[in-house]
């Protein structure tokens, strides 16, 4: 379902003045998504007519929303400028994070609170807002309580946490029955401007994806932001902030079977520092992990998209395997001998920036063989084979006109699932979550215990 909003973006905070304009429509997967127009805009002398005018290429573009609320648009993507007829157009402009109610400036650290709604949490933590009694004599009667508990409060190195779960009662008034809301929530108190705050969501929904083995986004974000009044006294205000959920495959939801992992007894304080800490170094790999498990892809490329997913984070995290000793020595008596002369020195500092990094890291074998022992109890990643891998690497990288045959296809779809879950695991071991944590807790839950089958993994290895 779909709404039409006009937005116009003006220049300084504050301002209801807009000297763009347009009509946009809005959906919850896509975002905003329209174009303006501009009367007023001129094109710099000697600068090219097509490109984004300087004043709408900013991370952050201050709006106004059908002509009277304010609204802060937070990395807007444009496209396609033109001017035709003394008429200025970007033909198409996405909006895809949008804070309601409010201006505020990239470089202001004014956030001081971020408030994540999703059901997920009330599962990972086991929280529950109501309680019910069922009595069966002398007659059938259900009696529904709410539950009053505190929130549970983590001290972390990013800021106090607080996760809880609100039950809100709706009485039946014309309706055949009263209805029942729930929502359990995270709150991080800390002080962000609006760039730190948007990414602090984006690392709690990879957090929330990882603990769940799938692809999560929040159900509602709101930003409690201090305002300075005309007296100069300072007051905090929440506003919403809508957010696209980029694709369709994007859960906010998941049943109670679906989620293996229960936190009430893990070190969540310390889960979310080293996860906040190492978000940098691995957020490549969680664009792909997102690929994999949300979008719709050809086998092939999630397969390949996988394998590059586990290398690469091999590559950032001090997983510490052994490097290709022999071609490092190689290496090393040919810098030798080019060294001697001042006439190779371009081949020396190549041989030095290329060379040597690449054979420094941990080859493909390494990392399976590394896999296939540290994660042993999973009996399914014996299925692994670098071999194989790089056998039909070698026929993505150079065309092949061979098809590939059904048992590799077969080796696609298994192996491309075990990496993803492996993927996962190291990083939420790296995180803190111990593994004999994570295997107690997925052997027992219907959805991974096929993990752990040598059944299973002898069907697997039949197959390919």
């Amino acid at each position: 379902m779909s709404r039409e909003t006009f937005i116009g973006i003006v220049a300084e905070q504050g301002s209801t003045k807009s000297d763009w304009n347009g009509l946009f429509k809005y959906d919850h997967v896509k975002g905003y998504r329209g174009s303006i127009l501009s009367t007023t805009y001129r094109p710099e002398v000697g600068k090219d007519i097509l490109s984004i005018p300087k004043e709408l290429d900013r991370a952050v573009l201050y709006c106004v929303l059908d002509g009277s609320q304010f609204g802060t648009a937070v990395w807007p993507e444009l496209r396609g400028a033109q001017l035709k007829n003394f008429v200025a157009e970007i033909r198409e402009l996405r909006i895809k994070t949008l804070i309601r109610g409010v201006h505020i400036g990239s470089a202001e650290r004014h956030i001081k609170q971020i408030k994540v709604d999703s059901p997920i949490l009330a599962q990972l933590f086991g929280l529950r807002a109501f309680e019910e009694t069922i009595q069966r004599s002398p007659s059938y009667k259900v009696t529904i309580e709410s539950i009053s508990r505190p929130e549970a409060e983590f001290s972390c190195a990013i800021g106090k946490v607080f996760v809880g779960v609100s039950g809100l009662y709706s009485p039946s008034l014309n309706r055949p029955a009263p209805t029942l809301k729930a929502k359990s929530y995270l709150r991080l108190e800390a002080h962000f401007d609006v760039i730190e705050a948007i990414r602090a969501v984006r690392k709690i929904e990879h957090l929330l994806s990882l603990l769940t083995f799938d692809f999560i986004k929040a159900t509602a974000v709101d930003f409690a932001i201090a305002s300075q009044d005309a007296q100069g006294n300072w007051s905090e205000h929440s506003f919403p902030v809508e957010r696209a959920r980029i694709n369709k495959k994007a859960k906010i939801r998941l049943k109670a079977h679906e989620i293996p992992l229960r936190l009430n007894e893990a070190p969540f304080a310390d889960i979310l520092d080293r996860f906040f800490e190492v978000f940098d170094r691995i957020e490549q790999t969680l664009s792909w992990y997102r690929v994999v498990t949300a979008e719709e892809r050809y086998l092939e490329d999630r397969f390949f998209y996988c394998v590059r997913m586990i290398e690469a984070l091999y590559k950032v995290l001090p997983i510490h395997l052994s490097a290709d000793k022999s071609a490092l020595s190689e290496i090393k008596t040919i810098l030798d001998v080019l060294s001697v002369s001042e006439k190779n020195r371009s081949s020396v500092e190549f041989l030095q920036k290329r060379a040597i990094p690449i054979f420094s890291k941990p080859s493909l074998l390494e990392i399976i063989s590394d896999i296939r022992a540290r994660y042993a109890e999973l009996k399914v990643v014996d299925i692994l084979d670098h071999r194989i891998i790089n056998r039909l690497r070698g026929k993505e990288a150079h065309g092949s006109s061979e098809p590939l045959s059904a048992r590799e296809y077969q080796f696609m779809a298994h192996s491309s699932e075990i990496l993803r879950i492996v993927y996962v695991l190291i990083v939420l071991e790296y995180c803190g979550i111990s593994r004999s944590f994570l295997f107690q807790h997925l052997n027992t839950s219907l959805k991974f215990q096929y993990l752990f089958s040598e059944e299973t993994a002898r069907q697997f290895r039949a197959s390919i």
